[in-house]
């Protein structure tokens, strides 16, 4: 126990063979079988039963006998040391504490070397092996690429529909399939309306339009681009023939006397389809006129081909007399 001068440890009484503690020392001064001076005072022990005794110039108060104890100054003592308790006839000593240079051997189990530790984070460059190569020396479809979509199907729905990979032979000549992503192709209208082709064509036109694949990212291709065809189904039904009047005149043509028209120039004319898109459809002409003579000549209009609906029509030839 500790006082203002240092700390006591106990030792045997040398006769009764009992543990005294230290409780108080007065002055301070260190002693090893040798006994206390007359200037030391009293000093207080406590048995280990609990019960006090004053011990006077290192002999009991009252039986006076010899008791050996042992006094560790403040000066020596770096720390405290815990009191043992469990055995009577142990002797304590006091060790001061150090720092200890080197690294225990639990600690050294425990802890990793720095280079130890950094090689084990520190990845290692993946091999990509033949069997793993993604350099694609050639796409082995045997056919084209074509889709046929129904009118007003959007492009992101045409891009679902398409394949989403497509068979390849990597540079070993391995068979693989290669994701894609496709993209609808831009024509001469895409800046104006600001669309890509198949938005803006297919509203009214029936294709086809081209779509390119990109590869998935990863994959080297140095070959010319994979493109679908997609196309809106074909309809021959005629609704209506663009311009017709009502009563079915399709057009008219009004020349002087000694003029001319070269019909057989106009070899189309628009047509609104049943399925709501347009086409040029062909069409003939046949009868004759005078230019000689003022009057007003009339040629019947037929479609050509295998068309349904309205596929007639007329024309006139006014020769008027302009003198």
């Amino acid at each position: 126990m500790k006082s203002k001068h240092g700390r006591v440890r106990s030792k045997n009484a040398m006769k009764k063979g009992r543990q005294i503690v230290l409780i108080d020392l007065c002055c301070c001064c260190v002693m090893l079988g040798v006994a206390i001076g007359p200037g030391i005072g009293s000093v207080w022990a406590q048995e280990s039963s609990g019960k006090q005794k004053a011990l006077i110039c290192g002999k009991e108060e009252n039986t006076r006998a010899d008791a050996c104890y042992e006094i560790v100054t403040a000066e020596s003592a770096t720390s405290p040391e815990p009191e043992s308790t469990t055995s009577p006839e142990s002797t304590e000593t006091s060790v001061p504490l150090t720092e200890s240079a080197a690294p225990t051997a639990a600690e050294s189990e425990t802890t990793p070397a720095p280079a130890a530790a950094e090689s084990e984070t520190t990845p290692t460059p993946a091999v990509t092996t033949a069997a793993d190569s993604k350099t694609i020396s050639l796409f082995t479809m045997s056919e084209p690429i074509t889709l046929v979509v129904t009118r007003g199907t959007s492009v992101e729905d045409v891009c679902d529909a398409l394949p989403q990979t497509l068979p390849a032979a990597d540079e070993n000549g391995k068979a693989i399939e290669v994701p894609v992503t496709w993209k609808a192709d831009s024509d001469a209208m895409s800046e104006i309306y600001g669309e890509d082709a198949y938005t803006n064509g297919s509203r009214y036109d029936y294709g086809p339009w081209n779509f390119t694949a990109a590869m998935d990212s990863g994959y080297t291709y140095n070959g010319e681009n994979i493109t679908a065809q997609v196309s809106v189904p074909d309809c021959a039904e005629i609704a209506s023939l663009c311009g017709q009047c009502s009563d079915g005149l399709l057009m008219k043509f009004p020349i002087g006397i000694g003029g001319s028209v070269n019909l057989n120039a106009i070899t189309y004319t628009g047509a609104m389809m049943a399925d709501g898109g347009y086409k040029n459809v062909p069409i003939a002409f046949s009868g004759s006129y005078d230019n000689s003579k003022a009057g007003t000549y009339r040629y019947e209009i037929l479609v050509t081909g295998d068309y349904t609906g309205t596929t007639s029509a007329w024309a006139e030839i006014v020769v008027e007399d302009y003198r």
